[in-house]
């Protein structure tokens, strides 16, 4: 009895210690049974992926004041065309903050760029605004530039891609009264409209249009309505034309817009704002105006030199649009030269 009683023991301690038992020539193995399995459940949860952010290089639009004091908010994607950011339906204080992050840090520096050219870089400052709580931050910045160069009052800026690159001092292209005499003409040829004799001019730009060594023209001429949101006074016409000069045949149009419409609904009026050079080709900026705000129109080269290869491909809703956050950067449109104004 004590025998049996000693293994019972023995075998009792075993199962404890997971060893090995022995007698008599056979082996029994006893272990521990298998851990229970996890039954714990894994959480779901009813929360969305955060808002991707652009995923490509940025362009800016900056309101500048003569002392370099500026302002910046992010208008499209740059790439081989432009596009828009695709911002969320709702553009809450989490989007903001991770989008500001990445493309509006304080102590960025972009290249700042107008009229076709480097003219220096701009830093980005600590102040931020929020005019629209439905549209992207303002960010303040300071125009770097060369010492003596005034400033346009909007230009475009754009990542850095040649780090410590010397800004060009670009040359201003200058009004001359031979657009004024050619313009009438051209607008009435484009129009045409029995009532093309009515266009008035509204904005008249001079630009560079490479490799032209004369400035060609940008002009906006209307019928029945005025540079302006709202609607027009009757059954409107808005006509944009691009024209270059030829010392033989005077200024030729290459690139012109004509639009006809007699509600708020339908108005589309362009003004020539400035333009940049990128790796995909020239883009050309125009202030877009329709029957509720400004926004901003741009148009890009489909064939590179070719300026009449272009269309209207990308418009920014006025809703969000940079001009309409910095105030239309660069105030009111251009209107009619000078009588006594004699060019050059």
């Amino acid at each position: 009895m004590r025998r049996g009683a000693g293994l019972l023991v023995m075998v009792v301690a075993c199962i404890i210690a997971a060893c090995d038992v022995q007698w008599g020539g056979g082996r029994l193995t006893l272990e521990d049974p298998a851990p229970p399995p996890d039954t714990t459940a894994v959480e779901e949860t009813d929360e969305p992926a955060p808002e991707p952010l652009p995923d490509g290089p940025l362009l800016y639009l900056a309101s500048l004041e003569p002392s370099g004091a500026a302002r910046l908010v992010p208008v499209a994607m740059l790439g081989d065309t432009l596009r828009s950011f695709g911002l969320p339906a709702a553009l809450d204080a989490d989007y903001r903050n991770r989008f500001d992050s990445a493309f509006l840090a304080p102590g960025t520096e972009l290249e700042l760029h107008a009229g076709g050219v480097r003219i220096g870089s701009i830093l980005l400052g600590e102040e931020r605004s929020i005019p629209d709580p439905a549209c992207l931050s303002v960010r303040a910045a300071t125009a770097l530039t060369l010492p003596g160069q005034s400033l346009p009052s909007v230009a475009f800026a754009v990542p850095r891609q040649v780090p410590g690159a010397t800004p060009e001092r670009p040359r201003a292209p200058v009004q001359s009264r031979s657009m004024s005499v050619a313009g009438p003409v051209l607008a009435e040829r484009l129009i045409n409209d029995a009532r093309a004799f009515l266009a008035r001019r509204v904005a008249l730009t001079p630009v560079w249009l490479p490799p032209d060594t004369a400035a060609a023209m940008a002009s906006t001429y209307l019928v029945e309505d005025q540079l302006a949101p709202g609607p027009p006074t009757g059954d409107a016409i808005s006509l944009f034309f691009l024209a270059r000069w030829e010392p033989t045949r005077g200024f030729i149009p290459v690139w012109q817009e004509v639009r006809r419409y007699s509600d708020a609904r339908n108005k589309e009026a362009f003004e020539h704002l400035d333009w940049i050079t990128t790796e995909h080709g020239r883009i050309d900026f125009l202030r877009r105006y329709d029957g509720v705000g400004v926004g901003l129109a741009a148009s890009t080269e489909r064939i590179p030199g070719d300026p009449s290869a272009r269309a209207i491909e990308w418009i920014e809703g006025p809703a969000c649009s940079g001009l309409a956050l910095l105030g239309e950067a660069g105030g009111e449109a251009g209107g009619e030269l000078p009588a006594g104004d004699s060019g050059s």
